[in-house]
């Protein structure tokens, strides 16, 4: 059994018995099948240049804010912000050495402490699904975004997660449970909309399915259904049952699980 965590306390990272089960879930995510993909979608609609100053708003491990810092070079910036003391740190130690133009600080997405027009570019992976108003960190990353400049969010839609499974009742109880629970759930088809309501212009949406595996399942389930408030929803041995279904169809090669992912991409006028 892998390290468990709850997929949906990603806002209380700091608060947790042990943040490095938040760190060790970003990793395991570049096993979804699909997730590159999602990432190579994310740059070209950017569309970072050479000299680009770039902002990472929930910046994570940084993985991502260093590979976009080696395609503005040395001209340029990439300023990774997320609100977890243990991710920035990471972030840091990730980065220590490596000579690219990239720094991390500790932020709040609701209240950037930059000035107006302070960035060519402002990214957000996976993170508006953590926010109770999403619409307010949007703001704030127009705020500080240049004319002409782009922002491109990804989130998931945690109503389109799907497991095939017999059990349907308690797979859409999983499903339904972690959406309700998330900050913001259902934010991935909200992003063209909320994209709209900031002014952003040339607004373009691609929807990605990533599926996942066995292990990831776990990863993404095992802390959530585990909290005593979920597991009160579901009867007794209701939850090892759909566990068990599902090991038997990954022995047998049948699993097919995922969720569809929206990357949103818009410019300021």
């Amino acid at each position: 059994m892998v390290a468990t965590f709850n997929l949906t306390h990603f806002n209380q990272v700091d608060d947790s018995p042990d943040a490095r089960t938040f760190i060790e879930f970003l990793d395991a995510r570049s096993g979804f099948i699909g997730e590159r993909g999602v990432k190579e979608l994310e740059i070209a609609m950017l569309a970072v240049a050479p000299g680009n100053v770039v902002l990472d708003v929930g910046c994570g491990t940084g993985d991502d804010a260093r590979e976009v810092a080696g395609l503005v070079g040395p001209g340029g910036k990439v300023v990774g912000l997320d609100a977890s003391s243990a991710m920035i740190d990471e972030s840091r130690n990730r980065a220590s050495g490596s000579g690219l133009p990239v720094e991390f600080v500790l932020g709040n997405a609701y209240c950037l402490e930059f000035p107006d027009q302070s960035f060519d570019r402002a990214r957000a992976d996976r993170l508006f699904i953590h926010l109770q108003t999403p619409e307010r960190a949007l703001a704030e990353m127009v705020r500080v975004l240049r004319p002409g400049g782009r922002i491109v969010v990804s989130d998931p839609d945690c109503d389109t997660i799907f497991v095939d499974s017999r059990r349907c009742e308690t797979t859409r109880k999983v499903i339904h449970s972690v959406c309700d629970r998330s900050g913001s759930g259902m934010v991935g088809r909200e992003l063209p909309r909320l994209f709209k309501d900031v002014g952003l212009s040339n607004i373009a949406c691609v929807p990605r399915v990533l599926t996942m595996d066995l292990t990831l399942m776990h990863r993404l389930f095992d802390g959530h259904l585990a909290e005593p408030a979920v597991a009160a929803t579901f009867a007794p041995g209701e939850i090892d049952c759909w566990w068990q279904e599902a090991e038997r169809a990954a022995v047998e090669g049948r699993l097919y699980a995922g969720v569809t992912v929206f990357t949103t991409g818009g410019e300021k006028i």
